[in-house]
């Protein structure tokens, strides 16, 4: 069986900060500012 690489863990945790930021941190911080979209006319 062929072994995770380092490049391939890396990418691994960058993918998943990246998703929570997006799923979790941003709702959040839209529901703190009062909007509801990252850009507002």
């Amino acid at each position: 069986m062929p072994k995770i690489t380092p490049i391939q863990s890396y990418m691994i945790i960058m993918l998943s900060v990246g998703l929570m930021n997006h799923v979790i941190i941003g709702p959040l911080l839209l529901g703190a500012s009062k909007r509801d979209a990252w850009l507002v006319s």
